[in-house]
């Protein structure tokens, strides 16, 4: 499948600014509708384009950061893949996680029945988007012709498996072996994050610090084994962390059986390391090098609720 035949010359607009993402979503899926006109979509087909996009950006944003956003949706009833493309010269708020303003907006519109397509198609995008300045060369292109153009010219095509790299999430915080306890849980909170990489001076992945791993530390092996606790109101397997908090090092208590992969790992391997070896987080390598990690919410989100 080619990208450049799903991508008509027609629905990619040039604007110097848009009031919100709601009213850019509208305007790009209207015009998408127009485009298609000897498809005769009905009026059911046609408001659930809409609804199903603003349904999935009401989840979170699609925004990617770094200027992009992919809101999308996934109808019952659509027969191929749709796509608009909104360049916002001044850029636009899109609730992006870096707080950059959004330039490029990639609408996708996916049939129902087909789960994997909408994940390559951004895959595909994505890879696109990061490379040899295509960012750069679309905000700065004049019109629709010069954009098409440099996405025909880019060859992209579906046709490669989903692996790690199409759905990685950037690493949002990592800490050294030497940094104190507290000082990283602080940091977990801020974040909202339950399991956060420690690192080696050169940025390769030793282990990692996470919420079941500390529970579990103290707490001794027949009540691990148990299926139910008594009401023991005295004991708490905490008192050595509220005794020495000062002084614990993440090297003391960090979970070294860590879940690593490459930028090409299958999604069968992710989804096993999380589902069957119970995984909270796979953290993804680059030669040895922490580049992103995948979560459980993160293959939802991206593969389940497209």
């Amino acid at each position: 499948m080619k990208i450049a035949n799903l991508l008509k010359k027609e629905n990619i607009l040039h604007i110097s600014h848009a009031e919100n993402k709601w009213k850019l979503i509208q305007s790009l899926v209207v015009k998408l509708i127009g485009s298609y006109e000897n498809e005769n979509f009905s009026s059911e087909l046609a408001d659930s384009l809409l609804d199903g996009v603003l349904k999935r950006e009401n989840q979170s944003s699609t925004s990617l950061g770094q200027g992009i956003a992919f809101p999308h949706g996934r109808v019952n009833g659509l027969n191929k893949p749709l796509i608009a493309l909104a360049i916002i010269k001044d850029g636009m708020d899109f609730d992006s996680p870096d707080d950059m303003p959004t330039k490029l907006v990639f609408l996708f519109l996916f049939p129902g029945n087909r789960y994997d397509l909408g994940v390559k198609i951004q895959a595909v995008f994505a890879r696109f988007l990061s490379e040899n300045n295509n960012i750069e060369k679309l905000v700065n292109s004049s019109d629709a012709d010069e954009v098409y153009r440099i996405i025909e010219d880019a060859s992209l095509i579906v046709d490669t498996p989903i692996v790690a790299q199409d759905l990685m999430k950037g690493v949002k915080i990592k800490f050294t072996q030497d940094m104190l306890l507290h000082d990283a849980t602080s940091n977990m909170k801020k974040y909202n994050t339950e399991v956060a990489p420690i690192v080696d001076e050169n940025n390769n992945i030793i282990g990692e610090i996470d919420c079941i791993h500390l529970f579990q530390i103290e707490l001794p092996d027949y009540i691990k084994k148990m299926h139910s606790v008594p009401k023991i109101h005295d004991f708490n397997p905490f008192s050595k962390y509220f005794e020495n908090n000062a002084s614990i090092t993440l090297k003391e208590v960090m979970n070294k059986n860590i879940a690593t992969v490459s930028l090409d790992a299958s999604l069968l391997e992710i989804i096993f390391l999380l589902a069957v070896k119970k995984h909270f987080v796979v953290h993804v390598c680059e030669k040895g090098k922490l580049v992103g990690f995948i979560d459980r919410i993160t293959v939802l989100d991206k593969v389940f609720n497209l």
